[in-house]
């Protein structure tokens, strides 16, 4: 018996023993270690709105962009904070909120960008350059548009400016730094800024040139008024404006190809990381009715262009991000703020932020968070308004007629089908109320600007009153270096210690 249980325990043993050796083992595979992200480039595509952008893809149709963005995020429910450049632009730059960078505010209770200056960033507000500028990065910037160098503080940080005139001499102007860049020596980590201007204005100005020019292919592109004959009236001239625009923006998309090609081509696109936005959109009749029962532009300007109303033709934006450490693009329909922008930026470039008090979230997680509250605000042309979005539900209140119209974008996207209700004021109130909580106490001052750069703003549709009168600025900053070039002008802000 002593035998057997000894014979027993031995097989016990060896039949353990295998399974013990032949156990398979799992061996924890690394995380891959993140591509350090070396360079920034931010694009700003002034006046583009989100449905005219992404047209093209939801028709099927292809072009040299199309390719790219099926390697970016493309959020497709992208929320501007104002509707008009210089608010906007401000919070991409700054990570705050309109109410509290201070800029693209108006003194009275009726703004009016035809005859008043806005105010500018505040002073003690930091930009991304600025900070970037600490962390060790050269910044430049070419942009089309002169509130960027007219000293409303978009400028701040920079180590040069360039202003150019359309995308062709933007597009040239990138090519050559990236030769620069390749020929340098020593590669310093980089922060450029591209601001284009097509979509602004071509159909505002010689219409029927631009018209003309449209084939008839380019006209059936005219998505949102595919199929339509631009007859005569008025509806006719806005389909001929809504046929140049979506052309201008068909370029534009052209250029941002252009852009990734050059870096893709000189090795840098695996190292930088992109950021396409629009800062607002553009109206195209949408709410004409409204606008005239309104009556609040003082241009007297209804249902058409920009900065004077807050419905979603002017709020809702594409962005788009090419991030180095993006396995694949993705489509994210979870509405996100250009509030998002700077934190989730300086997080990715390696910069602290954990001391500041930013207002919006890291699009990493921002885009799996359907939980938010949106604002936007500044009104350029007519009485301030402040709109707010609660997931689908939506209000704008007038701050001088104290009237409030409500909306749910699930079922009602143009915003055509006002609610009501009280449960919709005491909510909303409510809401807005936090909103002007956020408020700095100081408030923004507009900069004096001189005779050339007010005719500049003024070929572009600002500040046409007869009121408006230039200011002389002060004598130059000896240390400021101010060379004027043909299509060029360069701004060589003070270098400080922490340039």
């Amino acid at each position: 018996m002593k035998q057997v249980y000894i014979t027993s325990f031995i097989l016990l043993a060896i039949t353990l023993g295998y399974f013990l050796v032949s156990k398979p083992v799992h061996k924890e595979i690394p995380k891959e270690i993140p591509k350090e992200i070396k360079n920034l480039l931010i694009i700003t595509i002034d006046t583009v709105r989100a449905d005219t952008f992404y047209a093209s893809e939801d028709n099927q149709f292809s072009d040299r962009l199309s390719i790219w963005l099926k390697r970016a995020r493309v959020y497709r429910n992208a929320q501007s904070v104002a509707p008009w450049t210089i608010p906007s632009i401000a919070t991409v730059l700054t990570g705050y909120a309109q109410n509290q960078h201070g800029a693209g505010a108006f003194p009275g209770a009726i703004a009016n960008l035809n005859t008043q200056l806005p105010s500018s960033v505040l002073a003690g507000v930091s930009t991304l350059a600025e900070r970037l500028g600490v962390a060790g990065f050269s910044s430049n910037a070419a942009s089309a548009h002169p509130w960027f160098s007219s000293g409303f503080g978009l400028e701040r940080g920079f180590n040069t400016i360039d202003a150019r005139k359309s995308r062709k001499n933007i597009d040239i102007w990138f090519e050559q730094s990236i030769k620069q860049r390749e020929q340098a020596s020593v590669q310093q980590r980089n922060f450029t800024y591209l601001h284009y201007m097509e979509a602004h204005g071509r159909h505002t100005r010689n219409l029927e040139e631009y018209f003309s020019k449209l084939s008839n292919d380019q006209k059936k592109r005219g998505l949102n008024w595919a199929g339509a004959i631009c007859e005569n009236g008025l509806e006719a001239t806005i389909c001929q404006r809504y046929l140049v625009y979506n052309q201008a923006v068909l370029e534009l998309r052209d250029s941002l190809a252009n852009v990734l090609e050059q870096l893709e081509n000189s090795g840098l696109l695996e190292q930088t990381l992109v950021l396409v936005y629009s800062d607002h959109g553009e109206e195209f009749h949408d709410h004409l009715e409204q606008a005239q029962a309104d009556n609040h532009d003082p241009r007297g300007i209804y249902g058409f262009g920009h900065g004077n109303s807050l419905y979603e033709e002017q709020l809702h934006i594409p962005l788009l991000i090419w991030n180095p450490n993006d396995e694949k693009g993705r489509i994210v329909n979870t509405p996100v703020s250009l509030l998002d922008v700077a934190p989730s930026i300086l997080d990715w470039l390696g910069v602290d932020i954990s001391a500041d008090n930013f207002p919006g979230m890291l699009l990493d997680k921002a885009e799996k968070e359907t939980d938010r509250v949106f604002y936007a605000s500044n009104i350029a042309y007519g009485p301030e308004q402040i709109s707010v979005r609660d997931g689908d539900e939506k209000s704008i209140w007038n701050t001088v007629s104290d009237k409030s119209s409500y909306f749910n974008l699930k079922n009602d996207p143009d915003e055509q089908q006002p609610l009501t209700g009280d449960d919709l004021v005491l909510h909303f109130d409510k809401l807005t109320g936090d909103y002007l909580d956020l408020a700095s106490a100081n408030i923004g001052e507009p900069p004096e600007i001189d005779a050339e750069q007010l005719e500049r703003l003024k070929s572009i549709g600002y500040l046409q009153g007869s009121e408006v009168e230039a200011t002389v600025k002060p004598k130059p900053d000896p240390n400021i270096d101010l060379t004027i070039e043909q299509d060029e002008t360069k701004i060589l802000p003070p270098q400080t210690e922490n340039q």
